[in-house]
């Protein structure tokens, strides 16, 4: 069997599947892109609060006061306000009374696709250490 005219190349099928993948991972990306960096952003605000020296005389109010400033600088629009953080910042005592836990819970959703939605869950705790004078 003579190898040397085998067809080389893509053909038309080939070339069109592979711009659909390609197509497909773009979607993924660009919708969940958005989702990340807002996870990412509130991760960030919420560990620049808890390295203040400052937080571990704070009560959960001026927490959450500093934490929608911190919002602002990152660019986080879901939360502008200190009732947009009612429900999903708490601030909880440990159990062995050694400090404080902060944290945050809550789902961003996004539509993906038709009725399709995305759901991203941030669940993020923080410790803040024992206040001593």
């Amino acid at each position: 069997m003579n190898l040397s005219h085998r067809q080389r190349g893509l053909s038309l099928w080939e070339l069109l599947f592979y711009c659909v993948l390609v197509a497909a991972a773009a979607l993924v990306v660009i919708k969940l892109l958005p989702l990340y960096m807002e996870k990412f952003k509130v991760e960030k605000a919420m560990q620049s609060l808890a390295a203040q020296t400052e937080i571990r005389t704070l009560d959960e109010s001026e927490m959450k006061y500093r934490l929608l400033r911190h919002f602002e600088i990152e660019d986080v629009d879901k939360f502008s306000r200190p009732e947009d953080l009612k429900k999903i910042f708490t601030v909880t005592k440990n159990k062995d009374n050694e400090g404080r836990t902060m944290s945050m819970k809550y789902e961003i959703r996004a539509p993906f696709l038709g009725a399709l939605d995305v759901v991203l869950r941030v669940d993020k705790q923080i410790a803040i250490p024992a206040y001593t004078p």
